[in-house]
């Protein structure tokens, strides 16, 4: 057998079912490497799941529809929405967002701020994770005022003064935490 040189045809030979030799079928050159790579390349950018920064703003034209040029006004909203999805990142400027009631909904979102403050509703957390799977990550807040909220199903008054996360995963990070409280 004689080696081969890239892209040059190869003879192949064909044995019939009654085993006599058949003639050799030439076949058609390896496609060259670049081929692959852009192969590959398209499979692999098809499959990556497209992410997308939602923009939050409290002093925006309400309610907006999330992007730089018309951002939402309210946090929870824009977690809401059916086009955020999980890998989205809401980026909240910096402001002070009164009575957010934030339902992750079990989204795996990144919620991140350079400073602005939530202010929970004077009977409810302000972020709640509990519709299980998610994995969330809160960047920068600072949580103001968050009181908990009853769950009759672990008979507590009150819990999760300002987060109240249940079979997530959620990581809290660079997070201030003024006046809130989780049992009375």
């Amino acid at each position: 057998m004689r080696p081969c040189r890239r892209g040059a045809p190869v003879e192949i030979e064909r044995r019939c079912s009654n085993g006599a030799r058949g003639h050799s079928l030439p076949r058609s050159p390896p496609l060259p490497y670049s081929h692959c790579t852009l192969v590959i390349l398209s499979l692999t950018l098809a499959l990556a799941a497209p992410q997308t920064t939602w923009f939050v703003d409290s002093t925006a034209t309400p309610p907006g529809n999330g992007p730089g040029s018309s951002p939402y006004t309210r946090v929870d909203f824009a977690v809401a929405q059916p086009t955020t999805v999980d890998g989205d990142t809401v980026f909240v400027v910096g402001g002070t967002y009164p009575d957010e009631a934030i339902d992750l909904d079990g989204k795996s979102l990144t919620l991140r701020t350079p400073g602005a403050v939530l202010r929970g509703r004077s009977s409810d957390t302000a972020i709640l994770s509990n519709a299980g799977g998610g994995s969330t990550t809160v960047e920068g807040f600072t949580f103001e005022r968050g009181r908990g909220q009853f769950v009759p199903a672990l008979s507590l008054p009150e819990v999760g003064g300002a987060i109240y996360a249940v079979d997530t995963d959620l990581v809290v990070r660079r997070c201030t935490f003024d006046d809130c409280s989780a049992f009375r």
